[in-house]
């Protein structure tokens, strides 16, 4: 019974953690993605979910602001993405 209840809960956090395949294969490039609200964040893409984006190592970009780097993961809900754009790798 607790097996069978322990394997129900692993599966339901399979569904709502697995990853969207809608920008998966851009996973660990630099992105800039403009939300709806016209700021900005930049960051190295870490995790693409149904949800949303995981960004590594961002910088918010809004009206006022040169650019805020943010500390730890940060999370841009996919009802605030507008555009998502795929920044070139830096020159060697």
């Amino acid at each position: 019974m607790i097996v069978a209840a322990v394997l129900a809960g692993v599966a339901v956090l399979a569904l709502v953690y697995r990853e969207a395949g809608w920008l998966r294969f851009r996973v660990r490039r630099r992105v800039l993605v403009t939300l709806t609200d016209g700021a900005a964040v930049e960051g190295i893409l870490r995790t693409v979910a149904r949800d949303g984006l995981v960004l590594v190592a961002a910088r918010v970009y809004g009206d006022e602001s040169a650019g805020v780097t943010l500390s730890g993961d940060t999370f841009v809900p996919r009802s605030r993405i507008g555009l998502v754009q795929i920044l070139p790798p830096p020159a060697r």
